[in-house]
């Protein structure tokens, strides 16, 4: 034994109680938290949003919520019957009703939970493309077909939309790197390093 230290004596009571919390805290904590049954441990997964979910967004949305390393958070779409499609998809899928459900993007950028943002910026470029009787290539390769008729007013619409989303993607990016530098320089963890490839 060491000079100076005192021995330290526990009772026969504590020891059991801390042993039984020991032994019982794996059965409280969901396997979620712990990174099992499929699921990535929430520092390992990536939090998102989803900005539209019409047409493309619908197929990205099912693929985002197929991977076990990424949770979907939120979701937004000015059609409420979209809106509530995405919602109870996403809800169903987690088996609880935690998906915020919002018209106004702004909503979704001004979370600080938010990793990640799927956005249907090319799909309203596509229809922008459509209305003005624009042909849209995909590469080079091909010419993509029109997903609507030709429409001035509507293109004009979707010029006012496709604008707002590129805004907020911008928006979205500045913040986001920001808050990746921030945990960088500041807080000195390992953030910007696992988002590297």
């Amino acid at each position: 034994m060491m000079r100076g230290m005192k021995p330290t004596s526990i009772s026969r009571r504590r020891f059991l109680a801390g042993s039984a919390a020991a032994i019982a805290a794996p059965m409280i904590i969901p396997d979620s938290v712990l990174g099992r049954q499929g699921r990535a441990s929430p520092n390992s997964r990536i939090t998102m949003a989803c900005l539209g979910y019409g047409m493309m967004g619908t197929g990205n949305t099912d693929s985002f919520l197929g991977q076990p390393d990424t949770q979907i958070l939120a979701v937004c779409d000015l059609d409420q019957h979209r809106l509530e499609a995405a919602k109870n998809t996403v809800d169903g899928r987690y088996n609880n009703k935690d998906c915020a459900a919002v018209h106004d993007f702004r909503e979704v950028i001004a979370r600080n939970d938010i990793d990640a943002l799927m956005l249907a910026l090319p799909v309203t470029g596509w229809l922008m493309s459509s209305a003005a009787g624009i042909p849209v290539k995909f590469l080079e390769l091909f010419t993509l077909p029109d997903l609507i008729d030709r429409d001035d007013f509507l293109f004009q619409r979707l010029i006012d939309v496709h604008q707002a989303l590129a805004w907020a993607l911008i928006a979205f990016i500045a913040v986001h790197a920001a808050a990746a530098l921030r945990h960088h320089f500041a807080f000195r963890d390992d953030t910007l390093r696992r988002m590297l490839p």
